[in-house]
């Protein structure tokens, strides 16, 4: 029994303790690049992330429980263009943006 625990504790201190980073979030707005208006319905996701918001009649956004570390946001609605943003999401941080989109005729 003495070898048995011997062992365990061993073991215990021989095993690191997991780091884990506390999650971040992203609050945004999305507007129309040349009048400066909100957006609605626009979906944006954070790439690598499994993280996806609709904007509301205020363009706004919140993306929550986002791991921390650099993320690609994809900003898609049909009549813009697809927008790509880098950005980086600090542990336990809120990230504000503000995203404009060009007229065009992307979305996916």
């Amino acid at each position: 029994v003495l070898l048995m625990m011997a062992c365990a504790a061993d073991l215990r201190a021989q095993t690191p303790p997991a780091a884990t980073s506390p999650p971040g979030a992203i609050h945004g707005r999305v507007v129309d690049a040349d009048t400066g208006d909100a957006v609605a319905d626009v979906l944006v996701i954070a790439e690598g992330a499994d993280r996806r918001a609709t904007t509301g009649a205020d363009g706004r956004f919140v993306l929550a429980d986002v791991p921390a570390g650099p993320r690609t946001l994809v900003i898609s609605i049909v009549g813009y263009a697809l927008a790509r943003r880098d950005v980086v999401v600090e542990p336990g941080r809120t990230l504000e943006v503000t995203l404009p989109l060009a007229a065009g005729a992307g979305a996916y």
